[in-house]
């Protein structure tokens, strides 16, 4: 086996990481003995020219000069907020994710800043549902929480899931298995019926 002995690391988000990668991690593990994996998780990117990591998973297009990326799927995000409420306080994301789709969409929803900022889905998840807030979430978190509903008259955000890696890498073993990996966990979530949170490409 080529890639016996080694070590594939991906780098990526928590959010995709905790609903999409890990549940599959022991798919890659069972079909290919000998090979280990690390799932990094951060909201800084790597360098994966420098070997930071084999390959990454991103909610958007590369944009650096010699990185090769395939899209594997989009993540809808809709404008929620408490059950019966009509409140525009809202939680959002840091401002340095301020460009961002689902941030763009808050404050066209809500139209004012956000009274609380967290660094992930499931804070500002939690935040919402403690606080009494608006917030934008992956459709399929909210569905896990009645006691959120959508704001109706605002169309969804919608966020590309990119597996990238470095152009010289393209014909590494390693790098090859664990993108097609990422690709499959992302069709995996179609078939298991989750077209609410999900469409592939």
């Amino acid at each position: 086996e080529l890639t016996a002995g080694r070590t594939v690391k991906i780098a990526t988000v928590e959010f995709l990481s905790e609903t999409f990668l890990m549940p599959a991690l022991g798919d890659l593990i069972a079909e290919n003995p000998g090979l280990s994996a690390e799932i990094a998780c951060s909201d800084t990117r790597v360098s994966l020219a420098y070997g930071e990591a084999d390959v990454s998973v991103r909610l958007s297009r590369p944009q650096e000069g010699r990185l090769v990326g395939r899209k594997s799927g989009e993540i809808v995000m809709t404008a929620y907020r408490p059950r019966g409420s009509s409140s525009r306080d809202w939680v959002g994301l840091g401002e340095e994710l301020e460009w961002t789709p689902e941030m763009r969409l808050s404050k066209e929803v809500f139209g004012r800043a956000p009274l609380m900022r967290v660094h992930s889905f499931r804070a500002m998840q939690a935040a919402a549902l403690s606080g009494g807030l608006g917030c934008v979430l992956p459709a399929h978190m909210a569905e896990e929480t009645p006691e959120l509903e959508p704001v109706a008259g605002y169309a969804p955000a919608v966020r590309e899931v990119w597996v990238i890696y470095h152009e010289t890498r393209k014909m590494d073993p390693v790098v090859r298995l664990a993108a097609d990996w990422v690709h499959r966990c992302f069709h995996r979530g179609q078939h298991q019926g989750e077209d609410s949170r999900l469409s592939v490409a």
